[in-house]
């Protein structure tokens, strides 16, 4: 439930346009990207007399390594955000102010991106410590606390998606969004997953039975509803158990965490039921299906139900 990542370096962005391409002034920008500290984006237009032949130097093939998939996820970050600036600026020569002024607040909205990233980067990295800096979470969470949010518009469908429980301050926070039934003796809590859609959410548990025994998954759904100011309102009304038992009743509640943070890869909640500082820090999860494969449990269907 570890998830260890690299802090993002501040990055120059150099749009350059190719030989056989008309060049315009907006293609040829120099992007101060990632310059956290001082929560800057600069726009540097200027003339160019010719072509850049970019002739890339050979790889070594070598086998896949842990740091070898977290340079790529990285690099894939910055690769979104190179793009999205290409596209920006791909207007003409004779854009308008409109676009001007719009080309701007999304430069500023990049710069502000970036800023939040860096820092969840140092929360995962921090999360991932064996020797955990309870302080140091709390800090960097109250650092993301003071950004701007996300527009109101926006937060059901950046939080739409898997989400991958990598960190939780106590179990009892853990249990006021999970089922609790890990608390059990010879069981241990192996994942919680998240599964945001529609007004819907649907909480995978996976357990492990100490023994020869296999795993066990169990099911939450019900109806929630977010925004970056309201938090994360969730009303269960089912439960599956590792049977495949329905638990009608037993697990039905209504309850409530702030959303400290919510962007296109981190998601971090408080159980203000439980307590102050009560955070469960989510990574989106790209394959929901993967990791209930290799945690040897059965996949969920469309609906989250047990094949």
């Amino acid at each position: 439930m570890v998830v260890e990542r690299c802090l993002p370096q501040p990055t120059i962005v150099v749009i350059l346009a190719e030989a056989d391409e008309a060049v315009t002034l907006p293609q040829i920008a120099v992007l101060a990207m990632g310059v956290t500290r001082f929560r800057l984006a600069v726009v540097a237009l200027v003339a160019a007399a010719g072509a850049l032949a970019y002739a890339p130097t050979s790889t070594m093939h070598r086998a896949a390594t842990t740091l070898h998939a977290k340079k790529a996820k990285k690099a894939a970050k910055k690769g979104a955000r190179l793009q999205e600036m290409r596209d920006l600026s791909a207007g003409s020569a004779g854009a308008t102010k409109d676009w001007a002024a719009t080309l701007t607040q999304r430069l500023d909205a990049a710069a502000s991106s970036a800023e939040v990233s860096e820092k969840e980067d140092r929360l995962l990295e921090l999360c991932a410590e064996s020797n955990r800096d309870l302080a140091a979470i709390d800090g960097v969470v109250r650092e993301l606390e003071t950004l701007p949010p996300v527009a109101a518009a926006d937060a059901p469908g950046l939080a739409a998606g898997d989400w991958k429980l990598v960190w939780a301050r106590s179990d009892e926070g853990v249990c006021n969004i999970g089922t609790g039934l890990h608390k059990v003796p010879l069981a241990n809590l192996e994942e919680i997953f998240l599964t945001l859609s529609d007004r819907k959410i649907t909480t995978t548990e996976v357990i492990r039975v100490v023994g020869p025994f296999p795993n066990v998954k169990n099911l939450l759904f019900g109806s929630a509803k977010v925004s970056p100011t309201k938090g994360l309102a969730l009303s269960y009304s089912d439960c599956i158990d590792g049977t495949g038992n329905k638990l009608k009743g037993e697990q039905a509640r209504d309850v409530a965490f702030g959303v400290a943070s919510l962007s296109r890869d981190v998601l971090v909640l408080e159980a203000s039921g439980v307590g102050d500082a009560e955070w469960l820090v989510f990574e989106r999860e790209p394959d929901l299906a993967g990791m209930l494969a290799s945690s040897r449990v059965a996949p969920n269907d469309d609906e989250g139900s047990i094949l």
